[in-house]
C-alpha cells in the first residue's frame, strides 16, 4: 500500500514503525516513489505482513529491521531466498526462473497470413522467450523484484515480441507473483499474435493413480487423477480398513498397488489390470466467453482427441498439479474477464509436466491488432485522430 506525506514532513532521514492493531510492531519495507520540489517525501509504498485488520505508522527513533529475504548476485546469475526456497534467475539462455518447484520459459506464437487468389493460407510459427537483460529492480527483506527483458526467438533466428518480465519473491511465502509485458513488433496486415504464455517445467514422480489435478471452475474445485480408480473390472476395494480406494484418491491420500482387492472375488489385483486403466495426460483450462469455460482431457497419445471433461460460466483460471511428493499451481488474474484465456497442463503421465498460462491461447482466434477502419473519423468521434499510421 501507499502512503502520501505533506510537503516537508518527510525525509530520507525520517524513520518510521508499523504496528497492528493490538500495538504490536510489524516489520516492514519501504520505498519513497515520489518527491516534492524541495527533496521530501510525497509518496512512500510499504510492503508489510499481517494478519491484522488495521495498521498504524508512527515517526519512530529507529528500526532495526530484520533478517528477511537474502539476495545474491554474481556474473552470470541473481539468487533470491526467501528462506522456504532459492529462486535462481540466469542471466543468459532461456530459462528465465529456476526453482525446486520447476523452470519457467516463454512462448509465444505468430500467425503469418497471406493469400493465393481467393484463399487465405494461415501458418503458425512458434518461438521461444530468450534472455536480453536481468536486473535486480526492488530489493528487500519482505519483497524482492527481479526483472527480465528480452525477445521471443525463433530457431531460424526470427525475432517476434520483445518481453518485460517482472518476477515478485516474499518472504517465507511459496506463491511468486509474475507480471508479464509484451511489445507488438511486427507488422499488423500480416504478423498476428497466435499464443503469448508463461510455461513452468517440472518433474513429476510416483505412481500415475498417485498424481493429481484440480482445476477451479465458477462454484467448485475439479480434481482428477492421472488413473481414476472408480473401476467396474476390477472393482476396487480396500484390503485393509472401510474407505474405498477412489474415495481415498478425492481425498488426496496416497494409496499403493498392495492395498487394491478385487471386490468381485477378493484377489489382489495385479500392475498389468491398473495399466489397462486410462492414463490421462494432458488438459485444457479454456475460458472461451466471459459467461463460459470449458475444461477438456486427451491421454498421452497426439493422434488422439481431447474429450470434454467439465464447463462452466467463469472459472477462476487456477490449475494445480501434483505427484506423490509435491504440488504446483498456476493462477492467472482476472482469468475470465480476459477471455479468451488458456491454462494448460501437458505430460503429466511422464517425467516433465508443463503448466503453461496463455494470455493469448493457441486454442482461440489469434490477435488482430489491425484497425477496424481505413477513415479514422475524427470528425465524428471525441476520441478520433486525424490520420492512421
Amino acid at each position: 500500500f501507499g502512503v502520501p506525506w505533506k510537503k516537508g514532513e518527510v525525509t530520507k532521514e525520517t524513520v518510521f514503525s508499523v504496528n497492528d492493531e493490538n500495538g504490536n510492531a510489524i516489520a516492514y519495507q519501504e520505498k519513497p516513489i515520489a518527491y516534492y520540489p524541495d527533496g521530501s517525501t510525497k509518496w512512500t509504498s510499504y510492503t508489510i505482513k499481517t494478519d491484522s485488520e488495521t495498521v498504524e505508522i508512527n515517526k519512530a527513533d529507529k528500526y532495526d529491521g530484520f533478517d528477511g529475504i537474502k539476495t545474491n548476485e554474481t556474473e552470470n546469475e541473481i539468487t533470491v531466498d526467501n528462506g522456504k526456497f532459492k529462486a535462481v534467475f540466469p542471466k543468459q539462455g532461456s530459462v528465465l526462473m529456476k526453482t525446486p518447484y520447476g523452470d519457467v520459459t516463454l512462448k509465444a506464437v505468430k500467425e503469418l497470413r497471406s493469400k493465393d487468389g481467393d484463399v487465405e493460407i494461415r501458418k503458425s510459427i512458434p518461438y521461444i522467450g530468450e534472455i536480453n537483460t536481468v536486473e535486480i529492480e526492488d530489493c528487500g527483506n519482505l519483497k524482492t523484484t527481479v526483472k527480465v527483458t528480452g525477445e521471443h526467438k525463433n530457431s531460424d533466428g526470427s525475432e517476434f515480441l520483445r518481453y518485460i518480465i517482472r518476477f515478485s519473491v516474499f518472504y517465507d511465502e511459496n506463491e511468486i507473483k509474475i507480471i508479464h509485458t509484451f511489445l507488438y513488433d511486427g507488422d499488423e496486415k500480416t504478423d498476428f499474435i497466435k499464443g503469448v504464455g508463461v510455461q513452468l517445467t517440472r518433474k513429476m514422480e510416483g505412481e500415475l493413480y498417485n498424481r493429481r489435478i484440480k482445476i477451479t471452475g465458477d462454484c467448485g474445485v475439479m480434481h482428477e487423477t492421472m488413473q481414476l480408480l472408480n473401476l467396474w473390472r476390477p472393482r476396487l476395494g480396500p484390503s485393509i480398513g472401510i474407505q474405498p480406494i477412489y474415495s481415498k484418491q478425492l481425498a488426496g491420500e496416497k494409496v499403493s498397488l498392495s492395498e487394491m482387492v478385487d471386490l468381485r472375488n477378493g484377489n489382489a489385483v495385479t500392475k498389468e489390470e491398473i495399466d489397462n486403466v486410462t492414463k490421462w495426460d494432458s488438459y485444457r483450462l479454456q475460458q472461451v466467453t466471459a459467461d463460459s469455460f470449458e475444461v477438456k482431457k486427451r491421454t498421452g497419445h497426439e493422434e488422439c482427441t481431447f474429450i470434454k471433461a467439465n464447463w462452466g460460466k467463469r472459472s477462476k483460471g487456477l490449475m494445480y498439479i501434483a505427484d506423490e511428493i509435491k504440488g504446483t499451481a498456476f493462477c492467472m488474474h482476472n482469468f475470465w474477464e480476459k477471455y479468451p484465456t488458456s491454462i494448460y497442463a501437458d505430460g503429466l503421465c511422464t517425467d516433465n509436466a508443463s503448466l503453461t498460462a496463455w494470455m493469448v491461447p493457441p486454442d482461440a482466434e489469434a490477435q488482430d491488432m489491425r484497425h477496424y477502419d481505413t477513415v479514422a473519423h475524427d470528425q465524428t468521434y471525441y476520441e478520433g485522430f486525424p490520420e492512421i499510421g
